[in-house]
């Protein structure tokens, strides 16, 4: 009993040892580390998923109601932060998941089905669903995107038939 009890002893305090060096892995400029043992600097715009104690070396960075690291302020460039504490740019053409305070960041953004989304989709994707997301005229399947008669009419290459926009029938 005694020998499992040490060989469980040196194990234990082997794995300690590893957990401490990888610890000490991240240099100064990068204090951050994820528990995947990656390395992040205290201004980086994305949330990670660290210990407390490991969010706490950065000063500008608070452990969310999602239990992310992330920044209490976002950068100028990305001025948006999502429910889940991820920093995103104005001009994403995907809608986010953000409250109505952070998405008024964004002259170009509004709130449409509780999702901060472009106003109008860029001219590559002029089609936009109800929920926000922007879509192409061609390439794409949107039989189960719901989009309204209005968007539907940006696209010369498909019609509104069933409250669905599909692609016309090719005459020959």
């Amino acid at each position: 009993m005694k020998k499992v009890f040490l060989l469980l002893s040196l194990c234990l305090f082997t794995f300690s040892v590893w957990a401490d060096l990888d610890r000490q892995l991240c240099p100064p400029e990068k204090p951050l580390q994820d528990k995947n043992g990656w390395c992040y600097t205290c201004d980086n715009p994305y949330a990670f998923d660290v210990s407390p104690i490991e969010c706490a070396k950065c000063k500008n960075r608070v452990i969310n109601a999602f239990g992310k690291c992330a920044v209490r302020i976002c950068p100028v460039d990305q001025p948006i932060q999502d429910n889940s504490g991820f920093c995103y740019g104005c001009y994403r053409d995907f809608p986010i998941e953000a409250s109505f305070e952070e998405c008024s960041k964004c002259p170009n953004r509004e709130m449409k089905h509780n999702m901060c989304a472009l106003k109008a989709c860029p001219k590559e994707k002029p089609l936009q669903s109800i929920y926000g997301y922007c879509y192409p005229c061609i390439g794409e399947d949107l039989t189960n995107v719901e989009v309204t008669q209005d968007e539907c009419q940006k696209c010369s290459n498909r019609s509104f038939e069933n409250g669905r926009c599909v692609l016309k029938e090719i005459q020959e």
